[in-house]
């Protein structure tokens, strides 16, 4: 399996050109980080000499225990399927996509309407799950925007959020109900929080707030 110290020499020149990268681990990651993460991930599999790099694109609600890959997709380039550690020319390749292509396009996703827009594409690994199944992520969307009919709509259209959110947050749902602004700001903040110190990114996140804080000076 390909280790992180390979990770980081292949990608070296990358952050040596670009103020605005950061790697940690396998993770390239595009800072800081508000409210979506961004960046590729340069996995390992069962092939010793193989990346698998996977564009990443995630919001950081609901707070996440273990990371996820978000709905970025892997990284292919002709004639390249496997991107041979031993192979410079495809290790070069893949770098030069990485740089040229994959990132300048991560770099525009920087609202929750451009993660939706990004998320809701198809792709044939998600045909059978598209993000409109993803109900309580669209709840807590609604909620991060300030539309809280649309949030309490949700919540009644799908009786699992209803039946987790009651267990895990019973405080929850009375904010909603109450359109309290600042409680519920405070348990996004605090979910966001959750998922960067599992992503260990505390170092690259800047706490922003949500539009529906920003709606409340107005």
């Amino acid at each position: 399996m390909t280790t992180t110290a390979q990770v980081r020499q292949v990608l070296n020149p990358l952050l040596s050109r670009h103020s605005d990268l950061a790697l940690v681990g396998r993770f390239l990651i595009i800072k800081p980080v508000h409210h979506i993460v961004r960046g590729v991930f340069v996995d390992r599999c069962g092939n010793p000499n193989e990346f698998v790099p996977t564009k990443v694109v995630d919001i950081l609600l609901p707070n996440r225990t273990m990371f996820t890959l978000g709905w970025g997709g892997r990284l292919y380039k002709a004639p390249y399927r496997i991107w041979d550690a031993n192979n410079a020319d495809a290790v070069s390749i893949m770098r030069e996509m990485i740089e040229h292509e994959v990132l300048p396009e991560l770099r525009k996703i920087t609202s929750f309407d451009d993660f939706v827009a990004v998320a809701s594409e198809k792709r044939p690994l998600r045909e059978r799950v598209g993000y409109e199944a993803f109900t309580y992520e669209h709840m807590l969307l609604a909620i991060a925007h300030g539309d809280f009919d649309k949030a309490r709509e949700i919540w009644d259209s799908d009786p699992k959020i209803s039946r987790y959110m009651k267990s895990k947050n019973p405080s929850f749902y009375p904010a909603l109900l109450n359109n309290d602004r600042s409680a519920l700001a405070g348990f996004l903040h605090q979910w966001e929080a959750q998922t960067i110190e599992t992503y260990k990114l505390e170092k690259f996140w800047e706490p922003t707030p949500f539009p529906l804080e920003l709606e409340e000076g107005r």
